[in-house]
């Protein structure tokens, strides 16, 4: 069972252990010990990136001069966080994945006002589910998680699994050109393609971090896209075998009923995956390789050094179910929603995230667009009744492909017109050019709550929605 202190080790901050691996190491404090109350402080920082940019960065943290720090909370047990705001704009933070009371949804002017420069804002909620979330900014999010505003957060089961080390990967790209000046955050010409893509790849706000764990020992590698476009096509393989296995065991936080092998894994921004690995011998490696580009890099990469562990597959056990009700598809009421380009049509929602001087695409021929905080038109996308069973139809007319996010809620990703799905949860679903892919959900807690796509240039430029319960 991984102890407080394993999981520091196998962590990133294990990094203190294996110092060579990096031109500047992570800092001690960037994974925190599991707390119930914190005090997160938006502020601009900077950061070297370990020499990969001449100067350093203007960035924007939670911590001084370090990156966003992990959050770890306890499943079942409150949990508290103080927003203090001492950057130069509003803010807010979200919660992404957790399900949650409306008003801790952290969406400005839909479930909370704007936290503006040099006052704070209580975050009060229980994490019902264990697992692997996210927490960023949903203000101005497109600069402000371009800027860094974003961080893992691991809720710890109630009983910890059987795992020797336990590492979290945060995976993004920077727009910092080399001398570490940020360039523009929104491109019109790729904005209305796939997004702009950023120049600088880092795990863990470093390039190819190394970390060093035991020979022979169970890895419990989380996985999480915090970055503003790139969808991600992941491998891992090891130094002995091209097409070394490793096995999913959990989507979004969830764990999946039925432990599968991993291949060549989609993953796009806002979606996290669990992987275990059976590390290899002392002295050979393990890489995860993301394939997604004729380029294909190293994300980051596993050493196996000191005593073995001694493991085999057979040690590997399912995580505990997470507590959502299970769904009864019988009278289930159908809702359609198709993602296109814009047809011109706005609606000044007042929702700071997606507002833009450029609309190139929609939901349902709606492109929400101007900030108007006084807008009386918060006409929701859907309504929906407190209790009732709905599915979910996502069509993408479009060439590109969307992973569209849903607040507050699991869904349950049923099937696809173009492939093979294995049902799971999941809080946000890749929707690949004109496929239609059917989710479902009991919609169990009241609120407006935010569905977007999480590539934030389309999610700024219109491709943004909510729902309503009631």
């Amino acid at each position: 069972m991984v102890s407080r202190r394993e999981f520091l080790v196998g962590s990133a901050a294990l990094g203190v252990a294996g110092m060579a691996a990096y031109a500047t190491p992570l800092a001690k404090n960037l994974f925190l010990p599991p707390k119930n109350n914190y005090i997160l402080t938006a502020q601009q920082s900077e950061w070297g990136f370990g020499g990969h940019v001449a100067n350093p960065a203007k960035i924007f943290s939670y911590q001084k001069n370090q990156p966003v720090p992990l959050i770890r909370m306890q499943q079942g047990q409150s949990f508290r966080a103080l927003l203090k705001n001492h950057l130069a704009e509003p803010t807010t933070i979200h919660w992404h994945g957790i399900r949650l009371p409306n008003a801790m949804d952290g969406v400005p002017y839909l479930t909370q006002e704007p936290v503006y420069p040099n006052e704070e804002f209580t975050y009060q909620f229980t994490p019902k589910d264990a697992g692997t979330y996210f927490y960023h900014s949903h203000f101005n999010s497109l600069a402000q998680l371009g800027q860094g505003l974003a961080g893992m957060i691991i809720i710890d089961e109630e009983k910890k699994p059987d795992f020797d080390h336990d590492i979290a990967l945060n995976l993004r790209d920077w727009r910092l050109d080399a001398a570490g000046k940020y360039q523009t955050f929104l491109e019109p010409k790729t904005a209305a393609k796939a997004g702009t893509f950023g120049q600088l790849k880092t795990a863990n706000w470093q390039v190819k971090p190394h970390y060093n764990v035991k020979p022979n020992s169970l890895v419990r590698l989380r996985i999480l896209v915090s970055d503003v476009t790139r969808i991600f096509k992941l491998i891992v393989r090891d130094s002995s075998n091209p097409e070394a296995k490793a096995k999913i065991i959990a989507i979004d936080g969830n764990p999946i009923e039925d432990i599968r092998d991993m291949g060549r894994e989609w993953i796009g921004p806002g979606m996290r995956m669990d992987i275990a690995i059976l590390m290899p011998d002392e002295g050979q490696t393990v890489e995860l390789v993301n394939t997604s580009t004729n380029k294909p890099w190293v994300v980051a990469r596993l050493n196996s050094q000191g005593v073995s562990q001694k493991r085999v597959w057979q040690d590997l056990k399912p995580l505990p179910q997470n507590p959502i009700a299970p769904l009864n598809l019988k009278g289930a009421e159908i809702k359609k929603f198709e993602f296109s380009a814009s047809s011109g049509e706005q609606e000044n929602l007042g929702i700071n995230c997606a507002a833009s001087d450029y609309i190139f695409w929609a939901i349902n021929k709606v492109a929400i667009g101007h900030l108007d905080p006084n807008s009386s038109s918060m006409r929701p996308t859907a309504s929906l009744k407190l209790g009732k069973t709905y599915i979910f139809e996502f069509t993408n007319v479009t060439p590109q492909t969307h992973p569209i996010h849903l607040h507050g809620f699991f869904f349950r990703v049923l099937s696809s017109s173009k492939r093979k799905i294995i049902p799971h949860w999941a809080d946000t679903s890749l929707i690949r050019p004109k496929e239609t892919v059917r989710v479902a959900f009991n919609a169990d807690t009241v609120g407006n709550w935010l569905m977007h796509c999480h590539i934030l240039e389309h999610q700024k430029t219109g491709m943004t929605g909510f729902i309503n319960v009631s």
